[in-house]
């Protein structure tokens, strides 16, 4: 938005005077004092809304009073694409954007329209912009006078034209409140005492679903809403930490989610082959429209375990929901070609004696121990993967041969997820990250500067992999979700 006065000189802001937040309606309302070159005053109050249900639209409203300026106003509102952060190595940083093809524009008295496309996946989105004053509004104004405008901004869902569906401001901050007002009845936490904590706990909340896909074509974007780092690509952060929430308090976000992955499944299949395994699905670590996208393999796609973090997910929701229609659909055949994978990328290798199902040179989500052999967290899911085959194959035997889950390649799952090796260390009695985690030096953490963390943004991977030092929870991680096996395996 542009204002401007009489001599078509800019109105600037200034630091809000007020930001409020409303979690039950969706209402976020902001005031910024406005001052020209002269001096003259305005007070800006901006209040946004996301449609919900019409999840495509969403309504913008601006009130502009005159705290001491007199005469025309110029108000304009139009899109344009913003810029983003500089350059920076550090990847959860925004960096600047140059490859988004956008086109001309497409304008009217009250709208316009712009189409912006990746080209290298060739995904596109139309954004659309109207107001019914028009999105150029020149008008008289005097110290207290009041104009209010209302903008509804709209995008088009992947590939697809803007929508012509045409929604009204009331029926949209409706629709906001409406849903929020249903989500909290059923999603409400409170800790009692603690004020601060409840308002970051109901603020995360909403930001969860705030940042989820809908339509079964999109996931959760890595910085979610607030932010264009790791250039919103998606993560296995969606099915192992945040899919439990959408499971239990949105299971239609939840299933969206999982459609998601569904619909990306011919890339999985192209993936396994690409890293050199026969048969089954590979989900690439870091991605938008199902191919990796990252360029460090060790640190990403060797990260195998996310085949077994979906099929976690997919079975966690149908035990939630009891929406066997999905697992039909979809779920079935995700969890077979993931297993599939796993069967075939595993090898069986001698173990103190014994032959254990063993996967090699694999990256657990300590990503500062990679391409290491039997990573406790990786197996402990792959076995878990196998076994949900096995389970639902045998449940419904004539569905699961159309994915390849014939009797005897159940009974080899069966077999490899039983001898899956999970290594165990005897002296210190705990389950090792690795095969060998325990024999590297400890990182001498009393000699690092407070200044050189996070680590690897200060030391190279090579540095990091020969040390016992953790980037995030992995053996633990897989303690939290299983307290089904022994310590020992």
């Amino acid at each position: 938005m542009s204002i401007r006065n009489a001599e078509e000189q800019p109105f600037l802001a200034e630091a809000p005077s007020s930001l409020k937040f409303d979690l039950a309606s969706g209402e976020l309302r902001g005031v910024w004092p406005l001052r020209d070159p002269s001096g003259s005053r305005l007070e800006l109050t901006v209040v946004s809304v996301l449609g919900q249900t019409l999840d495509q639209f969403a309504l913008i409203t601006y009130q502009l009073r005159s705290v001491d300026y007199r005469g025309l106003l110029t108000v304009s509102n139009h899109l344009t694409m913003p810029v983003f952060g500089a350059a920076t190595d550090d990847p959860r940083q925004p960096r600047p954007i140059h490859t988004l093809q956008v086109s001309a524009t497409q304008k009217d008295a009250v709208s316009e329209t712009m189409r912006i496309k990746a080209p290298t996946s060739g995904q596109q989105i139309t954004l659309k912009l109207a107001c019914q004053d028009g999105l150029d509004r020149v008008q008289p104004i005097v110290p207290e006078q009041v104009l209010t405008r209302a903008v509804i901004a709209s995008v088009s869902r992947i590939n697809r034209q803007a929508s012509r569906k045409r929604v009204t401001p009331d029926a949209l901050q409706a629709d906001a409140k409406q849903f929020w007002t249903d989500f909290w009845a059923k999603a409400d936490v409170q800790i009692e005492g603690a004020p601060a904590l409840n308002r970051a706990l109901h603020f995360n909340l909403f930001q969860l679903v705030s940042s989820a896909g809908r339509g079964g074509l999109t996931n959760v974007a890595a910085k979610g809403v607030s932010g264009v780092g790791y250039e919103g690509h998606y993560f296995w952060d969606t099915e192992m930490y945040m899919l439990p929430f959408y499971t239990y308090a949105t299971p239609d976000i939840a299933k969206a989610l999982l459609t998601y992955r569904y619909h990306v499944l011919p890339q999985a299949k192209k993936q396994a082959r690409i890293v050199g395994v026969k048969d089954g699905a590979l989900f690439s670590w870091r991605t938008i429209n199902g191919e990796e996208a990252s360029a460090y393999f060790p640190a990403s796609t060797a990260q195998f375990h996310i085949d077994a973090d979906i099929a976690y997910a997919v079975d966690r929701y149908v035990q939630v929901t009891g929406d066997e229609t999905f697992l039909h659909a979809c779920g079935l055949e995700i969890i077979a070609e993931t297993a599939k994978f796993w069967l075939h990328f595993g090898a069986w290798s001698p173990v103190d004696g014994k032959q254990r199902f063993c996967f090699f040179d694999v990256t657990g989500p300590d990503e500062y121990s990679a391409m290491v052999n039997n990573n406790y967290y990786t197996n402990r899911m792959a076995k878990h993967n196998l076994s949900l085959a096995v389970d639902w194959g045998r449940r419904f035997p004539e569905e699961a041969q159309q994915f390849g889950l014939d009797d005897a390649t159940l009974t080899a799952m069966a077999k490899a997820a039983a001898a899956v090796e999970l290594p165990f260390d005897a002296q210190l009695g705990i389950n090792a990250q690795d095969d060998e985690a325990f024999k590297k030096p400890i990182w001498p953490f009393a000699d690092t500067p407070k200044d050189k963390y996070p680590l690897l943004l200060h030391y190279h991977p090579l540095t990091l992999y020969r040390y016992q030092v953790n980037k995030q929870a992995d053996t633990l991680l897989a303690d939290y979700l299983f307290d089904d096996v022994p310590a020992v395996s």
